[in-house]
């Protein structure tokens, strides 16, 4: 049997690290407005920040309050679609013809998913109102309470060594936090999924009213 010595480490540090205890506030706005970039019907996008910082400290626990304001804008085409598509705002549209209108009945019919061709036509208020679905139901209901909380675990996780580690950097990394955990929730391929189904029966009654009426032969 072979004997190996003891061995010991130093001192373990006797700083005790002090909390945070976080309280945010959620004021999400959204508007109409913005721009329709590339190869887009519509848009929707969003900024965030801080505002009303406050820290209170007792003891060893600090007390950060702030708001998360989220700044929501969507935004489509004002007539023609991104390829010159013109817009069919229902089945009497004067852009409707006994020549065209299958065309028009098939470019506004929804596969499976909701999401129509749009080679040659599309539906301005439609689109609208995906946008609106994106911004509203999406963003401001459910993906910013979701930032909110991403915020607020970020920093109750962190430690610090007095409230002057509580700064911009700190106050960053938070924001950073929301954001990725908000941008994640963006990109998921069900969050465009969800918002094509939402207008899935709406397409598919304007498709097969246009249908009827031309084959009833009541376009010129």
């Amino acid at each position: 049997v072979r004997h190996l010595p003891d061995i010991s480490l130093g001192n373990d540090s006797s700083s005790n690290f002090d909390t945070i205890a976080s309280t945010i506030g959620y004021t999400p706005t959204v508007s109409h407005s913005g721009t329709v970039t590339g190869s887009n019907f519509g848009e929707t996008g969003s900024s965030a920040s801080l505002t009303n910082v406050t820290i209170a400290s007792s003891g060893t626990v600090h007390t950060l309050t702030a708001t998360l304001e989220l700044t929501i804008w969507w935004q489509v085409r004002a007539s023609l679609g991104p390829n010159s598509q013109k817009d069919i705002a229902g089945e009497t549209d004067s852009d409707i013809t006994a020549a065209n209108y299958t065309d028009v009945a098939s470019d506004l019919t929804p596969d499976a998913s909701g999401r129509a061709p749009r080679s040659n036509f599309w539906a301005k208020d439609f689109t609208e109102q995906h946008e609106r679905y994106h911004a509203y139901t999406q963003r401001k209901d459910d993906f910013g309470p979701k930032r909110v909380t991403a915020i607020k675990n970020w920093f109750d996780a962190q430690t610090v060594t007095g409230a002057g580690d509580i700064n911009s950097t700190l106050l960053s990394g938070g924001l950073t936090e929301g954001s990725r955990v908000f941008n994640a929730l963006v990109g998921l391929p069900s969050t465009e999924n969800t918002a094509y189904a939402d207008g899935k029966a709406q397409y598919q009654a304007r498709a097969t009213a246009i249908s009827e009426k031309g084959a009833r032969g009541e376009y010129v």
